[in-house]
């Protein structure tokens, strides 16, 4: 019987770790800059959670879209895309024995190279558990940490603001919320990771106040008088669009609103 593959990479885009069938990895992200000419090692920590030895295999993947939720798009890149830096990542090792509920450090060595034009790179650094060969299908989970590489040198850092408007297309339903939908383009060289906030005003002119609530440094309930937006620096590819979209929940008030 001939062996079916399914492969699921899992991607996150916030610092912290995720698991796929046992293996974890983390962090989720790394962002360095270099110059050209430079290398520099970094370290990663891969994860097993079961009651067994499991042996990973790394793998390098370019990333270099995403649609405008932010998730990764798939891409084919020629070798000699100036986009593509795969043979600027060398890993230790390309086999991993991770022991049971214990997890092991992998060195991931980037070098740009002398003649590398400034701006972003981008890329996936995967890591997978070795399946047993076995008859019929088999799904193998991997997990992904982002690489986001900033080339020093001339790097441009341009954006506009696309659009800012009513998820509901401008009817609101106090008792669900409003969101509010952001539209985003980075122009520039090098990943963006906008961030601002949102007031909003009666029709008076007079602000509203505490329309966000959150927990403060002692974990306690407090209100805000702007509402954040991606607050968790979740980042646009340059030249791509990224749509971020908020909630107003608290003390929300009727009639005629200006944000």
């Amino acid at each position: 019987m001939k062996k079916i593959f399914l492969i699921v990479v899992l991607f996150l885009f916030s610092f912290g770790t995720t698991f796929a069938a046992g293996i974890g990895l983390r962090p989720l992200r790394t962002e360095i800059t270099l110059k050209p000419g430079e290398s520099k090692t970094i370290l990663l920590n891969v994860i097993n959670n079961q009651d067994y030895k499991q042996i990973v295999m790394p793998e390098f993947q370019v990333y270099v879209s995403h649609d405008k939720s932010g998730f990764p798009v798939a891409k084919k890149v020629a070798d000699d895309d100036p986009r593509n830096i795969s043979s600027w990542i060398e890993f230790e090792s390309n086999k991993v024995e991770v022991e049971k509920n214990s997890e092991s450090k992998v060195k991931v060595k980037i070098t740009v190279p002398k003649d590398a034009e400034p701006g972003g790179r981008y890329g996936a650094i995967i890591y997978g558990p070795i399946l047993p060969n076995t008859q019929g299908v088999s799904i193998r989970t991997r997990v992904a940490s982002l690489l986001l590489l900033n080339v020093a040198g001339n790097e441009k850092f341009d954006g506009e603001l696309l659009d800012f408007s009513l998820a509901s297309g401008g009817k609101i339903y106090s008792d669900k919320g409003v969101e509010f939908v952001i539209d985003f383009k980075n122009k520039g060289n090098i990943h963006s990771s906008p961030m601002g906030n949102i007031s909003v005003f009666n029709q008076k002119g007079e602000q509203i106040h505490n329309i966000y609530k959150f927990r403060d440094e002692n974990k306690k309930e407090a209100y805000s008088d702007k509402i954040p937006v991606n607050e968790f620096g979740n980042f646009v590819l340059p030249g791509l669009e990224r749509e971020f979209s908020v909630v107003w929940k608290e003390n929300i008030k009727t009639g005629k609103n200006k944000a």
